[in-house]
C-alpha cells in the first residue's frame, strides 16, 4: 500500500486528495456523491488507512491516553486494522464505521490536517468501496462453492492438500491443517467446514 506521505513525495497525490497551499493541510476534494468517480472511493480508503497507520506508527500500546498514538479505548481495534492495512487488505465496512466514529477524537491533536467538513463524505465513499468489495467476494464465493459442490469430494480434498506450503499465511496454517486432518479421518466435511475450504481454495488460487 502506498501512503499519502509517499505519494506527496512523488508529487502524485490521489485524485480526490490535494494539499491546500494556504493551510498546508491535506484536503479531500469536495465532490458531490452522484458525480464521484470510482477512483475517488479508492482515494478515500487510502486516506483513512493512512490516518490509522499514522496513529499506529507512534502508538506504544499505552492503556491510557498519553497523547501519542491511539487512546486506550481505541488501541486494540486500531492496531488490528493497521496490521491488516500493512498486509495489503482492504478496509471492511465495519472498519470504516469504527474509523468514522473513533478518529474524530484526534482531529484537534494528532490528526489536525484532516478536513473535518468532508470527513463524513470521505467515510461514505470508502464504505461504498468496501460494500462493493464485499459483494464481489460473496459472488466469487458463491460461484466457487457451486463449482466445488459439483466435484467429487476427494478432488476437493486434493486441491486443499496441494496448496503450496510456502504461500500459506501463518494465521491460516493451523486451521487449514485441521481441515485436512478432519477429511482424512472422516472423508467428509460439515457444511460450515466446507465454506472455509472454499475460502482457502479461493484465497490461494485453487478455484
Amino acid at each position: 500500500m502506498v501512503s499519502i506521505k509517499e505519494l506527496m513525495e512523488r508529487g502524485k497525490l490521489p485524485d480526490a486528495v490535494y494539499m491546500d497551499k494556504e493551510t498546508g493541510k491535506l484536503m479531500l476534494v469536495d465532490f458531490k456523491l452522484p458525480d464521484m468517480p470510482d477512483h475517488a472511493k479508492e482515494s478515500a480508503e487510502i486516506f483513512i488507512k493512512e490516518l490509522i497507520n499514522q496513529l499506529d506508527a507512534v502508538c506504544d500500546g499505552a492503556s491510557t491516553d498519553d497523547g501519542v498514538g491511539f487512546a486506550g479505548q481505541h488501541t486494540r481495534r486500531g492496531k488490528r486494522i493497521a496490521h491488516f492495512n500493512r498486509a495489503g487488505y482492504s478496509l471492511r465496512v465495519r472498519d470504516i464505521e469504527w474509523a468514522q466514529v473513533s478518529l474524530p477524537y484526534y482531529f484537534n491533536t494528532q490528526l489536525k490536517h484532516v478536513d473535518k467538513e468532508n470527513w463524513k463524505l470521505t467515510c461514505s465513499l470508502a464504505m461504498e468501496l468496501a460494500a462493493d468489495n464485499e459483494r464481489a467476494r460473496e459472488k466469487t464465493q458463491a460461484a466457487a462453492e457451486l463449482k466445488l459442490l459439483n466435484m467429487p469430494i476427494t478432488e476437493v480434498a486434493c486441491l486443499l492438500d496441494n496448496i503450496p506450503k510456502d504461500i500459506i499465511e501463518a494465521r491460516d496454517i493451523v486451521f487449514l491443517q485441521s481441515l485436512q486432518r478432519w477429511f482424512h479421518r472422516n472423508k467428509s466435511w460439515s457444511a460450515k467446514q466446507f465454506i472455509f475450504v472454499c475460502s482457502f481454495l479461493i484465497k490461494y488460487g485453487k478455484v
